[in-house]
């Protein structure tokens, strides 16, 4: 048998095969988040959120956490972009604050001051935030003192 088809349903083909050129497999990784992918691709986070329903959570938080996916749809208009070393090294300080915080329920200035002290290493933040709490904490009774500089 002949198929027939009009030009219309050859046209609207055409067109669902350019969007579908234009959607990207994103392969997640744990670095991976959601303000890092906009960045990325070039896409708005509401885009990629919307693409890959339900993603619920911070788009600060790793995407690894929002969803059980291996993959997510990048939109049609994104297309991956060389990162500059600077832009990789603040995304990576900010998902290294967002796990600081995370990991010992502190705020956003004390995850940076501890980051700053460790010369942002993750693993030595924490150790000093937790012999921070245990000094605290053996020391709750103690009589505080005034430092005049």
């Amino acid at each position: 048998k002949r198929s027939v088809c009009s030009d219309a349903c050859h046209g609207s083909l055409g067109l669902l095969e350019s969007l579908m050129s234009a959607i990207i497999e994103h392969h997640i990784t744990d670095a991976d988040t959601l303000n890092g992918l906009s960045l990325r691709y070039g896409v708005q986070v509401s885009a990629i959120r919307a693409a890959n329903k339900p993603l619920v959570g911070s788009a600060s938080s790793a995407v690894s956490s929002l969803t059980f996916k291996k993959t997510l749809t990048i939109p049609a208009g994104g297309e991956e972009k060389p990162t500059s070393p600077e832009v990789l090294e603040a995304l990576r300080r900010s998902k290294m604050l967002q796990q600081m915080q995370d990991d010992c329920r502190c705020s956003v200035a004390e995850a940076k001051a501890y980051l700053e002290m460790t010369n942002w290493s993750l693993q030595e933040a924490r150790s000093e935030w937790h012999a921070g709490v245990e000094f605290e904490k053996t020391h709750k009774g103690a009589k505080k003192l005034s430092v005049v500089v």
